[in-house]
């Protein structure tokens, strides 16, 4: 990213997406320093101008985080525009198929009196196979 440093720490501050943006967000995460890397930077005595951009910009506490914070803030409203256009998708398939044909699933307590009788037709059944008296049924 090139820009001044305190330009830079400034836009993530503010996560000013008007300044920096999702692909340079995105650079800026991949190239935090890792934890092991945190522990020898905090006991860096040298100049600190001396340091790379990202290496300065761990000065800000959580910076990682807050860098993943503002990628998801950048791409949030992109994210919820393509989700309501899926279920666009999903609510006129829906209306499709309701318009062909309106579901019996409505009605599947209907299927449950047969389904009951059913099975005690294959309950006497079973009983009669296995020689079992069915007048106690």
């Amino acid at each position: 990213v090139k820009m001044p440093l305190p330009d830079m720490m400034a836009a993530v501050l503010a996560m000013d997406e008007s300044v920096l943006d999702v692909d340079q967000v995105e650079n800026l995460i991949e190239f935090c320093p890792t934890k092991e890397e945190m522990e020898l930077l905090k006991g860096y005595t040298g100049d600190k101008e001396n340091l790379g951009k990202c290496e300065q910009l761990m000065k800000v506490p959580r910076v990682e985080s807050k860098l993943r914070v503002f990628s998801f803030k950048i791409q949030f409203l992109s994210q919820v525009t393509e989700f309501k256009k899926s279920l666009k998708n999903v609510n006129s398939a829906c209306e499709e198929v309701l318009a062909d044909r309106p579901p019996r699933l409505l009605d599947f307590h209907l299927d449950l009196v047969s389904l009951e009788a059913a099975t005690k037709v294959m309950i006497y059944a079973w009983l009669e196979k296995e020689n079992y008296s069915t007048t106690n049924c």
